[in-house]
């Protein structure tokens, strides 16, 4: 029978490789205090990358855990380090990274600085700033969290469309003799180049790291700045602000309800919050000031990650939805993503449990080139919810068979109901399609209980709206759905 000092000197051990004492030390109290494993700090100046190159079975206890911090020397620094430590390596190393860096940005410069493509396959990489809770559970030693870094790279190139080229080896020592403050005349002779040749290095090598980290670019030196207004001149400051809130976590997924007339939960709405000086935004609050199509992207790839997480979670219970923004409705990544979306669900037969709603604030149809898209959303599986106010007019005639799964009923209809006939009688007229179609119709902003009794009494059989449920949590959403009963 194995003794408790037996059972500590066989966990594996996480070397914590940070410019920074205090993130080493956090992260080692975190591991420490899961008890998964031992952790010890390795200073930078302290490394020895040969260290890591043993085969043997008590090195395959190893894991590295490394912290880049924003700063652009630290950066780069521990970059160098991370590379040396692979290339030295005989057998693919365990290493999470910590970082605020873009997954594809940091998946090129490492390809780029490691010799083998196969040391590349152990790297998985996580957000530097995310709860204590959240990186504790990443420290646990389950290979399934979190992803690989070549695939967040892969699903950030098709999310995003963007590419970012990584540095190369020469182009990083070139950098950081600038940061360290060599000269260039210095430089160029150390490492045998032209003044010239180096100067471009230096460029070329500036230019990789301004486009993907905006908010370090303040720090670099020269004409940076330049670069820096021309890469984000075409976003307002606010579509600025909201993309740097995205990428810090502080834009929340909430989840409102949709229910039947039994109070069964047929699904909910996935919609944001953006936590901005101290309190929470409301979506009518900023979502009408995002009109980029890179943003609004962004933003639709932000809630189909929740979406898919939310039925894999729930085991396809319930469906969730999520609105599509019609400026990115006829981009051609929004289908590679939903094509990304449905690889990752658990199970293929629960991606009639991701629900695209296609609304639109102002009383004005899609266009054909929209409408054709959604009409390939659907050929491929995909279940839609499309507002009625897309149609020419009230009247049914105007409706055209559309390829949908179903119709919205928008809060200003279901508010004018309570005291307008006609309204009432354009609700029904469409139910009465949506059953010929076999269509669903989803009433939203029920708010009263009048209002869900007049939207019953019509023949209404989804709902949502305050009445129903405010908003919830991601915790929240668990106890609400312990006090319902599945459709």
């Amino acid at each position: 029978m194995s003794t408790s000092n037996d059972g500590v000197e066989n966990r594996p051990i996480d070397y914590i490789l940070s410019p920074c004492a205090l993130a080493a030390q956090g992260l080692s109290v975190l591991i420490e205090h899961e008890g998964a494993a031992t952790a010890h700090v390795i200073l930078p100046e302290e490394l020895d990358a040969e260290f890591f190159a043993s085969s043997s079975p008590e090195s395959q206890k190893k894991r590295v855990i490394v912290f880049l911090p924003n700063d652009p020397l630290h950066l780069l620094a521990s970059l160098r380090h991370v590379a040396a430590i692979l290339n030295y390596g005989t057998t693919p190393l365990p290493l999470v990274i910590f970082s605020q860096c873009p997954s594809l940005w940091l998946w090129e410069t490492l390809r780029r600085l490691v010799e083998s493509r196969r040391s590349l396959s152990r790297i998985k990489a996580a957000r530097s700033n995310l709860s204590c809770a959240q990186l504790a559970g990443i420290l646990r030693h389950d290979e399934s969290k979190p992803l690989s870094l070549e695939q967040q790279s892969l699903e950030e190139k098709h999310r995003q469309g963007k590419r970012y080229d990584g540095l190369t080896k020469r182009e990083l020592d070139v950098v950081l003799g600038l940061f360290h403050g060599h000269s260039a005349i210095a430089l160029a002779r150390q490492q045998g180049v032209s003044i010239k040749t180096l100067y471009n290095q230096r460029i070329s090598g500036l230019k990789k790291m301004v486009v993907p980290f905006p908010n370090i670019a303040l720090q670099l030196p020269g004409t940076q700045q330049k670069w820096l207004t021309e890469k984000t001149a075409l976003l307002s400051a606010r579509e600025q602000e909201f993309l740097l809130a995205l990428h810090h976590h502080q834009v929340l997924p909430v989840f409102q309800p949709v229910v039947n007339s039994k109070k069964q939960l047929q699904g909910v709405e996935i919609l944001v919050h953006w936590y901005r000086n101290g309190k929470y935004l409301q979506p009518e609050a900023f979502l009408p000031q995002l009109k980029s199509h890179s943003v609004c992207l962004s933003l639709t790839a932000f809630m189909l990650r929740e979406a898919i997480s939310g039925i894999n979670r729930f085991e396809g219970k319930f469906y969730f939805a999520i609105n599509i923004p019609p400026c990115v409705i006829a981009n051609g990544k929004l289908l590679h993503m939903l094509h990304t979306a449905r690889r990752q669900l658990k199970h293929p037969r629960w991606i009639t449990r991701l629900v695209l709603e296609f609304t639109k604030p102002e009383a004005s149809p899609y266009s054909a080139s929209q409408l054709t898209h959604i009409a390939q959303f659907v050929r491929e599986g995909f279940h839609v919810l499309l507002d009625h106010r897309v149609t020419k007019s009230r009247d049914m005639s105007s409706f055209k068979p559309t390829p949908s799964s179903g119709y919205i009923l928008s809060p200003p209809t279901v508010i004018a109901a309570q005291s307008s006939q006609h309204e009432q009688d354009f609700i029904q007229d469409l139910l009465c399609y949506c059953r010929s179609t076999k269509s669903a119709c989803v009433a939203k902003g029920v708010n009263s209980l009048e209002t869900l009794r007049l939207l019953e009494k019509i023949g209404v059989r989804s709902f949502q709206g305050q009445y129903i449920s405010q908003p919830l949590r991601e915790y929240e959403l668990d106890k609400f759905t312990r006090h319902f009963y599945y459709v």
